[in-house]
């Protein structure tokens, strides 16, 4: 799940375009230093569709969506990423995030963020945000109008702690403001601006640890939706039930139900024009592994015996 010598790259690295990322395996791709599953931004190209893919062991993120303008992300399975299952960072407007199954994410070892679910922050660029958001605004690379419904959100007692949601913004010059370890007197009143027009609802969570929480810039929400519910004005209709996933734990995704997740037909597709990107699999695969087997050279196959014909003897009168 975690091998640590996986080839330094994106599985793909799709920037300044249109795509309709489709029906592909990511598996094994990046590495702890911003390289991720699928890296799908810069300059604000909308109109792209990440669809029915499977996220798995990708060293941080499955999915990384920047500076993007109007992404749908539906249907797709995330497995095992290290930091979090996906992304939505720099800005980025308009985004659509609608029967995905996200399990066991966030398998790093540090503390960092390790979100088994969406995951939400500003951009890097500080100094040019500080100016054009001064104090009192505090605002980093705000992001605006995402919409999280109908996903399935589950871990086994393997990843306790994990967030379902995580979202911070940075205060201060570029401190991260969390309840817990509080920089300034009291946090901005509009921290939660990390993401303006956020909506989340009718979703699934369920922690088999019964240890989960959910994070925003406001405060953390330990152990309770309801404790989210009534600390946000977010997921009104969801529900924390189990799943019933056919063998937790393991590759295979499968659960009991349709409503929500990779299996919900909840999340119809807006027509898109976008050049489709399917490589069916794009696996980073490992360097010096010595789980990797060495292919044996190519040997030519033997031809089998074919007996000499004898030549024609006429019979005799």
């Amino acid at each position: 799940q975690n091998k640590p010598s996986r080839v330094p790259s994106h599985g793909m690295d799709i920037k300044g375009t249109q795509a309709h990322v489709v029906g592909n395996t990511i598996l094994n791709c990046g590495n702890a230093n911003g390289l991720h599953g699928i890296y799908l931004g810069t300059q604000g190209a909308g109109k792209s569709v990440v669809e029915n893919n499977h996220f798995q062991s990708n060293s941080s993120l499955g999915l990384k969506v920047a500076d993007m303008d109007n992404v749908t992300v539906r249907n797709n399975t995330f497995l095992w990423n290290g930091q979090a299952s996906m992304n939505i960072e720099a800005a980025s407007h308009n985004i659509y995030v609608g029967c995905n199954t996200f399990v066991d994410n966030g398998t790093v070892t540090d503390s960092g963020h390790r979100s088994n679910g969406l995951f939400v922050r500003g951009t890097n660029n500080e100094a040019a945000l500080w100016n054009a958001f001064p104090p009192p605004n505090y605002q980093h690379g705000p992001n605006t109008d995402i919409t999280h419904e109908y996903n399935l959100n589950y871990t086994t007692s393997a990843y306790p702690s994990r967030s379902f949601i995580y979202a911070y913004t940075y205060v201060n010059g570029g401190t991260v403001w969390s309840s817990t370890s509080n920089p300034v007197a009291a946090p901005p009143a509009n921290t939660s601006d990390a993401i303006t027009g956020f909506s989340s609802d009718n979703n699934q969570y369920f922690a088999q640890s019964g240890s989960y929480n959910y994070k925003w810039p406001v405060g953390v929400f330990d152990t309770s939706l309801a404790n989210w519910q009534s600390g946000t004005v977010f997921d009104t209709n969801s529900i924390y039930s189990n799943p019933s996933f056919s063998a937790p734990g393991t590759t295979n995704m499968a659960y009991s139900g349709t409503t929500y997740g990779h299996q919900s037909s909840n999340c119809p597709l807006e027509p898109t024009s976008a050049t489709v990107v399917r490589a069916d699999v794009a696996a980073c695969l490992y360097l010096d592994d010595p789980d990797t087997p060495t292919p044996e050279p190519n040997t030519p196959t033997p031809e089998p015996n074919t007996p000499t014909p004898e030549p024609n003897t006429p019979t005799p009168e």
